[in-house]
Order: structure tokens, then sequence, then C-alpha cells
């Protein structure tokens, strides 16, 4: 295992320096693995690496543990606390599976390893681009926690990316998975409440906090890598992960790394508006967005919001915390609501529902057969992707329809950031005429860690590399 520790007097351009001359997006080659194909696969065994072994990594190790076909190969993390703990766990958890195990600190040699099929990113969300698109170009298949990318730019390259190489890549856009997300969508792709004007999805809120103090970097933290591309920041605990436990990382409040819950949860839920109206490949034509940004702490994401979307086909989906968590679909003849668990009074939590997980005006629409047009697939969000990865089939959520429920929320964002309303062109996928917004498609690169360098390396054209901001 090459673990390295960033102290608290290490530069971190210096330490970055030799990364930049020696990583893989500048030129070293990666060792591409083959492909699995159908029932030619060897033992129909996927051999799996995670990338991230925090929070939302424990989930998928738990859910990837009961697929037969899946074995665990490789762990990586840029703090060796972790990947212990990783480690650990897939011995409980399935030792037949986990035998072997590598362990690794730089992703880069966990993507070089042939013994790889397919890649689990379970990171922070400002390094999910850059290694789904390096994990692209070395082969591999990928199961990329939400939301897909940071920014819209990002999203743009990954899709192009993922294209050319054919990944098999399946967004945790979990929802398309669960069975009351599929049967709602379904009604009303199938027009079960006829034509859909309005959609309107709550959302929770996050809360103002985070130390700002000066910490020292823990043993084992490589800080500097964590820190990726991203503007080179001091560390503090609450702008990274606990030291103990799994609870909610910082970094998801702070916008060097997140764009806060309009990104975090909204990804899911316009992500099924989406879906339901067939709309997974387009985007608003036009966005407006209010929101109190947090202050007096560390954290900086918004607070409460309020944003709507407007659509070609005339529909407006509004965004905020005002609503009921989950999405309501209002249509001609009645609405249709949709969430992940029942919506209760905050009065009676023990009383009874004012809403199911899945509920309508008319409840006879909810048994009826829902239509000719079907969505779902079999079994769960994991095993589609395994599936995918042994049919070459795309799975049930791509990364390109992906890109556009997160770059909806994106737009959303860079709204509320500029306080007025936003043109967008969802044919180009570009702002119309407003240089302000165009330059919050994109982020200036840091360092050694660059998605455009990376591009260019691999062939792509300015199409692609001219989309990133200079630092």
């Amino acid at each position: 295992m090459n673990q390295q520790s960033a102290g608290a007097t290490l530069s971190r351009r210096s330490f970055l320096k030799g990364a930049l001359l020696a990583g893989t997006a500048l030129g070293s080659p990666f060792i591409l693995t083959s492909r699995l194909r159908g029932a030619a696969a060897p033992a129909r065994r996927i051999r799996i690496g995670m990338i991230g072994c925090g929070r939302i990594a424990q989930i998928h190790a738990n859910l990837l543990s009961n697929e037969p076909d899946v074995r665990f190969v490789a762990v990586c993390d840029v703090d060796s606390l972790r990947v212990g703990k990783m480690r650990q766990k897939l011995a409980a958890l399935a030792p037949e599976k986990s035998a072997g195990l590598g362990t690794f600190a730089d992703y880069r040699e966990l993507l070089a390893d042939p013994a790889v099929d397919a890649v689990v990113i379970a990171t922070p969300d400002h390094w999910h681009a850059l290694l789904a698109i390096e994990a692209s170009l070395a082969g591999k298949d990928i199961y990329l926690e939400k939301p897909c990318t940071l920014t819209i730019a990002e999203g743009l390259a990954l899709s192009a990316v993922a294209k050319k190489k054919k990944s098999i890549i399946q967004v945790g856009s979990q929802q398309r998975s669960l069975k009351q997300f599929v049967r709602g969508s379904e009604i009303v792709r199938n027009g079960g409440i006829g034509k859909v004007n309005r959609v309107r999805i709550g959302l929770p809120v996050d809360e103002p906090g985070g130390r700002m103090e000066k910490m020292r970097v823990p043993d084992g933290l490589d800080y500097a890598r964590w820190l990726g591309s991203a503007e080179e920041v001091y560390y503090t605990e609450d702008r990274v992960h606990p030291q103990t436990g799994f609870g909610r990382p910082g970094w998801m409040r702070e916008e060097h790394f997140c764009k806060g819950i309009i990104t975090n949860w909204g990804t899911h839920h316009v992500d099924i508006a989406h879906w339901a109206l067939h709309l997974e490949k387009t985007g608003p034509v036009k966005v407006s967005g209010h929101a109190e940004f947090l202050k007096n702490g560390l954290w900086n994401v918004h607070g409460p919001f309020d944003a709507t979307l407007e659509y070609a086909t005339g529909l407006v989906i509004e965004v905020g915390n005002r609503f009921d968590e989950g999405v309501r679909f209002e249509g001609d003849n009645g609405w249709l609501f949709v969430s992940r668990n029942p919506i209760r009074s905050p009065d009676n939590p023990n009383g009874k529902p004012l809403l199911q997980a899945l509920d309508a005006r008319d409840p006879k629409i909810l048994k009826a057969d829902p239509g000719p047009i079907r969505l779902g697939r079999k079994g769960s969000h994991h095993r589609n992707w395994l599936d995918a990865i042994l049919s070459r089939e795309e799975p049930v959520a791509p990364v390109d329809q992906a890109h556009r429920s997160c770059s909806a929320c994106q737009l959303a964002y860079t709204s509320m950031k500029l306080g007025r309303p936003l043109l967008w062109d969802p044919e180009r996928q570009k702002f119309q005429n407003d240089a302000d917004a165009a330059r919050l498609m994109s982020l200036p690169e840091h360092g050694a860690f660059s998605i455009s360098r990376t591009l260019r390396a691999a062939g792509f054209g300015p199409v692609e590399c001219d989309l990133f901001a200079k630092t």
C-alpha cells in the first residue's frame, strides 16, 4: 500500500509538482483491463475496486457483498484510517469475496491494476468527474455517486468521455430502482394524471455552523490529495470528514467541494421529474432562484431557497424547502406525489401519514395498470449496474441523463448565486448572452489534478478541453 501523509507543514504545491509530472493525466500509461462480455466473462465474476471508503462507501459495501458475482479486489482512500476500516469491514462481510484485497492511497495505482474490472466512486463531489473520466479512459466500468459532477463543464466532459469509451456508468440515482418511484413515474409517463404542467419538489435545508479554527492534519490523511484540484484552504475537521465514525461530513456544506442540498438531494428528485416526463436528455430554458447563504461559520452553501425551472414545453418545476419532501406532479386530471418515506405532521410524527410514499388525488390510478410504457428494470440499482456490465446494455441511470438532472440543479444554484433569472439553451448547453453565468459553468483547476489536461492527453479537442476555467 502506497500511503503518504500530508503534514501541516508540507507545501501542497511542492507535493503535487511530482504528481503533475508523473500522473496518468499527463501521459503515464494505464494498463487497460479487458471488458466483461456476457457469458464469456470468466466465471461471470466482476472484480471491483472501491475509490473512497467513507460514509456512503459503507452502504455500497453492504449492498454489493450480497451479489454472487462480485469480488472486491482493491480499496483506495486518501485517509489510511478509512482504508483500514473498509478492509476490516469487507473481511467481516464477505471474507471469501475480499481475499487478497489490495489497498491504495493513490487512485491512479488502482486504475492501473489489471485485476480491477469496475470501480465504485464514493468520494467528495469535487472528485467525482476526474475520477470517473480517468476510470473510463482506463477501461473500467463505473458506479458513480451523485451528483455526478460538481459543475456543468465537468458533466459535459464526462458525458463526452463515456460516449467515446462506451463505458458502463451507473450513477447513484437509485430512486430509479425504488418501486414507488418506478410506478409513479410510469403512471405519469403514460398520462395517468393527464398533461402535467407543474411539478413541486420539496427538499430539506442545511443549517449554518462548522468550526473555523485551523487544525493539524491528522496522521494518515493526505490532505493535499484530498483537496485535489480545489482551491488550497487550510485543514479543519469540519470541512473534510469526521476522524471518528462516519457522520455527515462537512464538505457537503462548503462551496469548494459541494453545492449544497440543491445538488446533493435535488439531483435525486429532479431526476425523477425528468424521467417521468421524458425530459431525460434536455433541460430548462429559463431558471430563477433565490437563497439565503449560510454564514457565521465555516459552511457557506445555500440555506433556505426557492428555484423555478421553466421548460420549452411550458412545464414549470418549482424546487425549494417550503414543499413536502418529495416530488408532486400536478396534471389536468389530478396530482401524484412520490417520496422515499411517508410525510407526517411534525406536530404528530407518530400519527397517520399526511401523504403516503406514493399517493394521488385519485387512489384508483395507483392500483391500475399504468400503461404500455415501462421504465423500471429488474433488480436493485447495484444489480442493474452489474447486469449492464455483463450485457454491455445501458443501465437504468446512465451518466448522460444524470448530467441533465445534475445540470438543472447547477443552473438553479447559479441563479441563486447571481441573484437573477438566467436563460439557458438546452440543446447547445450554454447560457444565452450571459458572461457572468458562463464563467460559473466551471471552477479554476489548481495543482496537478486537472480534467482539461487529462482530456488533452487522451486526444480530446478544444470543445471539451476549453470548458474549464483557468487558474
